[in-house]
Order: C-alpha cells, then structure tokens, then sequence
C-alpha cells in the first residue's frame, strides 16, 4: 500500500542535548527521523505522528524539533504538565500537535484527576487525549476519560487481555466506548500486549474484532523502535505484517493504514 501513516514512533536525542528524567526506566538508542524514513518509507509510510517518549516528561523540545522536517506529512502527540497554558498548547497545537498524551503505563507527566482540570484548556484547540493503560484495566477508568468531553485515543488494542477472550470486560468497555463515536484505537505494538511470541497470533481476533466493530475509529502504529523490546523483536520484524493478515479486505486496510488517521490527525 501506498500513503500509509504511522501514528505511534518515536525518536530520541543524544542525552547531552536533550536530558531525559532521572525516573525513567529505560535508556533509549539516539534515533531520529531520518533512521525511521530510512526503514518505513519502503513500507509505503508517507505520514509520520510522532508520540512523546516518556522518558522526556513534558520536555518536547526534540520531538518538535524533528517534527519540523515533516512538514505537512508530520504530526505530534505531546507530554504535558497539570500548569500547561494555552498559549504553551496554542504554540504546540501550531507546531503539528493534535493530542496529549497520558501514559499509566510508562509514567505520565498527568493524573486522570488533573487531565479533567485542563480539558477545556484541549477542547479550545480541538486537542485530543490518547492514553495507554496496563491489561484489563480499562472499565476502571473509562468514565473517567469519557467525562472529560474530549476525543479519546487508546493505545495497543486498548490493552486488552488476550487470554480472557472477546467477551471480557475490557472488550465490553471498548465497544460501549467505540459507540460514543469520539473514542479511537491505535491497533499497534501487538508485541507489546500479547501472550505469545511471533507472529503473535493470539491477538488477531481481537484485531479483527475491533475493526468490525468501528472500521471508522482504527489507526495503525508501529511502535518503532519498540522500546523495551528491542531484544525480543526479530531485526526483520515488519511491523506492518501482522495487521496485513489480520484485517482482510481492501477497504478496511485502506482505513486502518491511511484513511483514518487523515480524519483524526486533520492532515489535509
């Protein structure tokens, strides 16, 4: 396929440029843009959404800065603090940002509690909230984020627990919040969630099953450079692969890789 955009990598600096928190749990290779296009432009990847890493906190100084060389093909989902002004947002909203980011997995620079508190201020600039969630925690705070008005995006499946099956709470939590019509999910980083090894077959239904439920709400990503997985992801891995086999049909796939993502990230 053609004009396919990713919509969750991200690249990182040399330390001595851009400093990373000390809470981080991880020490990340330097990669920038340019490594990225270097393996997914053969992939037919055209547009690019950068997500901020979480071992920068709120500092996105890096990540805009790349973003720059994208142009009209890039856009960015930021790290932000409880202070955050709407100028500082504005600023960002005009260097490509279309979200922020909240990460209970990684460590979030927000609480759900705080994200409430600001959720105007992201209303104003049309800004949406994309979160990642441990497994099966998603029915306990999916009226939480519902309530903050805001357009929802859920990272890897919804972090869904494939070894409970499709009739499991978190997948009961999913279709009541795809119903909302303001709710989105990344189909991405299947190594990430699953409960097997390649080619992490015991998520495809899952896959499958989402995008029947809303073709409309899915958004691929790759993930890259799958950061604590490294090691466990094949140098050959194609990221794209899995969700090629997956999702049968032509107009589904051209949703999932492109379609989609124009409509959520307002590329155009």
């Amino acid at each position: 396929m053609d004009n396919i955009c990713d919509c969750h990598f991200h690249v990182f600096a040399a330390p001595e440029k851009f400093p990373m928190v000390p809470t981080r749990g991880y020490e990340p290779p330097v990669l920038a843009i340019a490594d990225y296009q270097r393996l997914f432009s053969p992939l037919g990847v055209t547009r690019m959404v950068l997500v901020q890493p979480s071992c920068y906190g709120a500092d996105n100084r890096y990540m805009l800065d790349e973003l720059r060389g994208l142009g009209v093909n890039g856009r960015a989902v930021v790290a932000v603090a409880s202070d955050v002004t709407i100028d500082e947002l504005a600023a960002m909203h005009k260097a490509g940002a279309r979200g922020i980011r909240v990460n209970a997995v990684g460590g979030s620079t927000l609480s759900l509690a705080q994200l409430a508190a600001i959720a105007p201020k992201l209303q104003a600039l049309g800004l949406h909230v994309q979160t990642f969630m441990p497994l099966g925690q998603l029915p306990t705070v999916e009226q939480a984020l519902l309530a903050t008005g805001l357009p929802i995006v859920l990272d890897h499946f919804g972090s869904v627990d494939s070894r409970l099956g499709l009739e499991q709470p978190t997948m009961q939590a999913l279709a009541r919040m795809l119903a909302t019509g303001r709710v989105w999910v990344k189909l991405s980083a299947a190594f990430r969630i699953t409960q097997s090894t390649a080619p992490y077959q015991d998520l495809a239904p899952y896959a499958q099953a989402l995008m029947n439920l809303r073709p409309d709400r899915m958004v691929w990503g790759s993930d890259w450079p799958y950061i604590r997985f490294i090691d466990q992801v094949a140098p050959n891995f194609n990221p794209l692969e899995f969700f090629m086999d997956a999702i049968q049909g032509a107009d589904h796939r051209q949703r999932l890789f492109t379609d989609n993502a124009k409509i959520l990230y307002q590329f155009d």
